[in-house]
């Protein structure tokens, strides 16, 4: 019995061509695979710190292998897959939060991608709280791109809406707005929204003092719901995603409270209602500005200042 199974676990998989090669063909590969690498983060396709659909596309592609993972403060988990879903690893690879870890964790990466003919490599994660820095750091330095995924997106509330609701995207445009999320506390799946009707809807947006050209909306979200080919919900469905629509609403609330702050801290700063001053930069461009360069009293001439943001440059040469 015992000889059996070790006869069949030393049996060449003939449906795996990586697995008829020899180690020193495979390192081979392996070392190619590495000289092809190269890091593209999502910074590198900003313009104007948006992303076009296309260009979107044209990042993710069919030779590439994605690599998703779970953080953790200690040991983080990976998994591989191809564009289209398709699991490539056989099951989680662990790996600690240290070199040692980060080098076992690419080179496990590579040796998939080198297996399933992949070019490049990419690797999602979901920033939390600080753990994630230094991996997303070392991985881009090693020619491993690094995408983030915005911890909402990964919450329930867009997978209890996608089973009850659809088309939410097309009646809300943006779930994460005031409008779309006034309407999620109290009215959320089709049902619901039906009963107000679209006067309802207004009411609600009303109560909840909103101003815009979202109340055109109100009718096109009852149209979609009355379309609607989502399950039936359940109340627990229900007060799932009302408690999620509060929970981001106040995230939201505490995050402007913060940006408030830093702005009125920045306005304490000398010279700073004088930056404000200049065309195109408002609050949030002075905060970073104020981040950088702090005080600019402290500098004798303005060439100094440009000098610091890299505008003194006068020649095409290397520094």
């Amino acid at each position: 019995m015992h000889s059996k199974g070790k006869k069949a676990k030393n049996q060449v998989n003939i449906n795996n061509p990586a697995s008829i090669l020899s180690q020193t063909e495979i390192n081979r590969k392996i070392a190619e695979a590495e000289t092809r690498l190269k890091a593209c983060p999502w910074c590198d396709l900003e313009t104007g710190g948006k992303f076009t659909k296309n260009e979107k596309l044209t990042f993710i592609s069919d030779d590439m292998l994605i690599i998703g993972c779970d953080i953790g403060s200690d040991t983080h988990f990976v998994r591989a897959i191809d564009t289209r879903g398709r699991e490539l690893s056989n099951g989680t690879f662990q790996f600690k939060n240290n070199a040692n870890g980060f080098e076992r964790a690419k080179a496990w990466a590579v040796r998939l991608a080198v297996n399933n003919n992949k070019h490049q490599i990419v690797l999602g994660l979901e920033p939390t709280g600080h753990y994630w820095f230094c991996l997303a750091t070392w991985m881009i330095i090693n020619d491993i791109s690094v995408v983030q995924v915005n911890p909402y997106a990964v919450k329930q509330l867009h997978r209890e809406m996608k089973f009850c609701f659809p088309e939410y995207m097309d009646a809300f445009g943006k779930p994460d707005g005031v409008f779309a999320l006034e309407v999620l506390k109290k009215a959320p799946f089709p049902e619901d929204i039906l009963k107000l009707g679209a006067d309802g809807l207004r009411e609600i947006w009303h109560k909840a003092k909103l101003r815009g050209s979202s109340y055109n909306k109100a009718d096109k979200i009852v149209k979609l719901a009355s379309e609607s080919v989502g399950l039936r919900s359940t109340e627990g469905s229900r007060e799932a995603v009302r408690w999620f629509a509060e929970q981001i609403m106040q995230i939201t609330a505490k995050l402007t409270e913060i940006e408030s702050s830093i702005q009125q801290k920045c306005r304490e700063i000398p010279y700073a209602e004088n930056i404000l001053e200049i065309k195109g930069i408002g609050e949030h461009t002075l905060s970073g500005i104020m981040a950088e360069i702090g005080d600019i009293s402290r500098f004798d001439d303005a060439k100094e200042i440009q000098k610091l943001s890299g505008l003194g440059l006068v020649a095409c040469s290397s520094g």
